[in-house]
């Protein structure tokens, strides 16, 4: 899910200020479904693009690179999930991974590294 920061969406912009009161603010996520915001696991601030970033003159992908990747993926997960009666990750429920790294020490030691790096 994603949504604004606060009401006029720009608590934590460094370009420009926020005009929600402390009340405003706090009133803004208390909108929120609880069964919603039950679900939340986690909240990032996704920082507003710099100048550089929206003017960077980068060579797009075309239809048949992403093709390729996407292909490639299918390829990893069917795969992955051989005799398992899934098919893509968006299939694999917080059961099966968690029984997937109990058995995978690889992964095991995979998970602190990652953790690090992402902190």
């Amino acid at each position: 899910m994603a949504t604004n920061p606060c009401s006029c969406g720009f608590k934590g912009d460094e370009r420009k200020q926020c005009r929600c009161s402390q009340a405003e603010f706090t009133h803004y996520w208390n909108n929120i479904s609880g069964p919603i915001f039950d679900r939340i696991d986690m909240r990032i601030n996704v920082p507003r693009l710099t100048d550089a970033d929206m003017s960077c003159m980068s060579e797009e992908e075309n239809s048949e690179s992403i093709r390729k990747k996407v292909i490639n993926c299918h390829k990893i997960q069917q795969k992955r999930y051989y005799e398992t009666g899934i098919t893509y990750n968006s299939e694999a429920d917080f059961k099966f991974v968690n029984r997937w790294i109990r058995e995978n020490e690889k992964i095991r030691k995979l998970i602190p590294k990652i953790s690090e790096k992402f902190d």
